[in-house]
């Protein structure tokens, strides 16, 4: 049991820090950014996209900026003498207490703190997000099953579609299902057998699609999968993954409508004969993702954002800007607790009371001092905190401590301050 309980305690102290402060950094970056390009009319929904994109791409790699800063603040040699002592200055009283031993079941849950709690919340958290990535890999499996089961033939050998590259393949399936594609190398468009029947659909279809694979939305896709997976229960990854869906899919339409004879209201109703079948129940693929409930927000979309001009570059210069601008403030954030064990002054100038709390039950690693007389642990807590005068810990390389307590009988009763050094 004593080891689980200093297991979460460990994680908990090394999550905080790496994990969970990071964390409530992009969530509020990343919240104000969410509610600025809300309200943005003057963007193409390409440049939504991407800006989403850019801000789930910044949650794990801010976090691991920090986990790599702390990495390296710890192998960085301490640059001053570990002989020299470190002189905080307080203001009496100071309260040192020596707590009774109790039995090991009570002493557990007397000494659970937040750190704990933290710890057994993330080890929870972790192993769900470990079921998700699991799922996530069977994805995969299902696909490579779908890629060896289903014949297909190269684009280039589809009337209209000449000039596309032979990696490119299309596969016409029996179930009626929106298309979808996947594959970052050689990619697999997979139709339904009823769109054989009709050219101009199909060609519509296979142009959307095809907009997915130059813009490597697949590969994206990915990654936001892997994020989706891991912070599954953070609320705002869930809704910019919607998001995400949304703005990537409209941006699509904009560019297959630009780029074709067809009119918006031909379009339209094919979208919306998709949207009565079935969506891929896999996660790892990119499609028309058509569904009832965002199918008139997507056509509104695309009425009012017919006359935006969207650049693929600009778009992406953009969502590498985004990213950084949301990371750093995270990897960044570390540098606000380098002096966190240091004691702070409050607003008028002076210095909080400090507690040193001391268990009966690791009595063997001190030896206490009164006015540099060896006394027993218990007969500190007879001591008037007032009466304290200056408290010295000396730590060991052998895990003894040494506390020497000077009291105001043998010092200037008339010093304003306390001083406790720790070496």
């Amino acid at each position: 049991m004593s080891f689980v309980f200093d297991l979460a305690q460990s994680v908990g102290t090394f999550t905080l820090e790496v994990l969970w402060f990071p964390l409530l950094v992009w969530t509020v970056i990343s919240g104000l950014l969410v509610l600025l390009v809300r309200k943005t009319t003057v963007l193409a929904p390409l440049y939504h996209y991407h800006i989403r994109v850019a801000m789930l791409f910044a949650l794990p790699l801010g976090i691991s900026g920090v986990a790599l800063l702390s990495a390296i603040s710890k192998l960085i040699p301490e640059t001053h003498s570990s002989i020299q002592a470190i002189t905080y200055s307080v203001y009496a009283p100071i309260y040192i207490q020596l707590s009774p031993a109790t039995e090991t079941s009570y002493s557990l849950l007397s000494e659970l703190t937040v750190n704990h709690a933290v710890g057994i919340i993330t080890i929870g958290l972790l192993v769900i997000s470990v079921v998700f990535l699991i799922r996530l890999t069977a994805d995969f499996a299902r696909l490579q099953r779908i890629r060896s089961a289903v014949p297909g033939s190269s684009i280039n050998q589809i009337e209209g579609f000449e000039e596309y590259d032979a990696n490119i393949k299309v596969a016409h399936i029996r179930d009626d299902v929106v298309p979808f594609t996947f594959g970052c190398f050689n990619p697999v468009i997979i139709l339904p057998e009823s769109l054989k029947q009709d050219t101009d659909k199909q060609a519509l279809t296979l142009r959307h699609e095809l907009v997915h694979i130059e813009r490597q939305d697949y590969a994206l896709q990915l990654i936001i999968t892997f994020i989706r997976s891991v912070f599954w229960f953070h609320p705002l990854v869930s809704f910019l993954e919607k998001e995400i869906e949304l703005h990537r899919e409209t941006s699509c339409d904009l560019q297959v409508l630009s780029s074709s004879a067809s009119s918006a209201k031909t379009y339209a109703a094919m979208l919306y004969e998709l949207s009565l079948s079935p969506s891929p129940k896999l996660s790892v693929t990119v499609g028309m993702a058509l569904s009832p409930s965002t199918l008139k927000q997507r056509l509104q979309l695309m009425t009012s954002s017919s006359t935006y001009i969207q650049s693929l570059k600009k778009s992406m210069a953009l969502l590498m800007l985004v990213t950084v601008s949301v990371m750093l403030p995270m990897a960044c954030s570390d540098l606000t607790n380098q002096n966190a064990d240091l004691p702070e002054s409050l607003s008028d100038g002076t210095q909080p009371p400090i507690s040193l709390n001391l268990s009966s039950k690791n009595s063997e690693n001190y030896i206490v001092y009164v006015d540099g007389k060896q006394v027993e642990h218990e007969s500190i807590n007879s001591i008037d905190a007032n009466d304290i005068q200056s408290v010295t810990l000396n730590k060991s390389e052998e895990g003894k401590s040494t506390i020497r307590i000077i009291t105001k009988t043998n010092s200037d009763k008339n010093s304003s301050s306390t001083k406790v050094n720790v070496f």
